[in-house]
């Protein structure tokens, strides 16, 4: 099976595996003629020849009947034709050639058979749909070639969506920008200047990987899907998601929101083809928490929380992923911190009257 295809060729594959079987071996006849006319050694397939002409011969079968459902023709039909329209054949060397008479009707109606397992494995390993980091920027740079009035990720989104509506079954899509920045783990601004040329996009990709390893890291080394696919470029493609399902994969140790956590060290030891160590899920969570959650336990809108975090509330102990942690315990002591300090003043002042709505000050 193939491995790595020139896309051209993928996608021309593709576009093949899309038509019914009948223009399927009548373009294989046309394809193996060019190549014996252009001297090229090419090995017929007998069975194949056998099935393109069994719908030949069926083909002259029908319009003598004038039958305008070709898969209303009958075994006894076929045979009962005169032999100088068929040709010597018989109703049994067609099904010898498709396994059933079914499938051969089927074949000459046109309709498309399912894939078999072997087919659809053949497809997955051409791999005709997945577009490389080059294809990409290739998109941007062709659309950055038509000199658009705007930069914006919409303006490019919307030329994109035009220019795939006008291309025909099979042929590669261009990406729009979301997909663009999430395979590409890039900003939009960043694709932009690679495909200026102004910045290569090993260089873009390598400086955003120590930029994100200057942000403030939690002592249990935690990593998201952002790092993992960093750490394992070659062998997750497009998808961290995917492969960190995948058997043996290791447990997210802390979940926010719908970012997940992992110990650094599974994670490599995953990659490397190692038994992972079996732990819990969310099993740091005791631990951690952010900034949500943080809101809701100081009893405060989350905005509020990152305002008191300017003044007097616990610094964030980690940055992961662009989420910022903090230890729940440190959260808790300033709970209890405001609810003496807010205690402490009421004793002071005395028990103050309540406020219109009935809630004390």
């Amino acid at each position: 099976m193939p491995s790595e295809l020139p896309r051209h060729v993928a996608a021309l594959l593709k576009r093949f595996a899309l038509l019914p079987e009948g223009d399927q071996l009548l373009a294989y006849q046309e394809m193996r003629d060019y190549l014996i006319a252009g001297r090229t050694d090419v090995v017929r397939d007998s069975q194949l020849d056998e099935r393109a002409e069994a719908l030949r011969i069926m083909r002259a079968v029908i319009e003598h009947y004038h039958l305008a459902d070709p898969t209303k023709l009958e075994v006894k039909q076929f045979d009962a034709a005169p032999d100088e329209l068929r040709e010597g054949w018989k109703s049994g060397r067609i099904i010898r050639a498709f396994a059933t008479w079914r499938f051969a009707r089927e074949a000459l109606a046109g309709r498309r058979a399912r894939n078999t397992a072997r087919q659809r494995s053949y497809l997955s390993a051409a791999q005709t749909t997945r577009l490389s980091r080059e294809d990409h920027i290739a998109s941007v740079i062709a659309w950055l070639d038509t000199n658009p009035p705007k930069l914006a990720y919409r303006d490019y989104d919307d030329w994109a969506r035009e220019r795939n509506s006008a291309l025909g079954e099979g042929e590669l899509r261009a990406a729009v920008s979301a997909t663009l920045t999430f395979n590409l783990n890039l900003t939009w601004a960043t694709i932009l200047k690679v495909a200026r040329g102004e910045i290569g996009i090993e260089q873009a990709t390598n400086e955003k990987t120590e930029r994100r390893r200057d942000i403030k890291q939690a002592k249990d080394d935690l990593v998201t899907t952002l790092d993992i696919r960093e750490m394992a470029a070659s062998q997750i493609g497009s998808s961290p998601y995917y492969f960190m399902s995948r058997p043996g994969a290791p447990m997210p140790v802390l979940t926010i929101g719908e970012h997940r956590y992992y110990h650094r060290k599974d994670v490599q030891t995953f990659i490397d083809g190692k038994p992972v160590p079996r732990r819990k899920l969310n099993e740091l969570a005791p631990i951690y928490v952010g900034a949500t959650e943080a809101a809701k336990m100081v009893g405060v809108h989350r905005d509020t929380w990152y305002r008191l975090g300017k003044k007097d509330a616990p610094e964030t102990v980690a940055v992961i992923g662009g989420v910022g942690l903090w230890l729940r315990s440190d959260v808790e002591d300033y709970v209890e911190k405001r609810a003496a300090l807010k205690a402490s003043g009421r004793a002071k002042r005395g028990r103050a009257a309540p406020d219109k709505k009935g809630r004390e000050a």
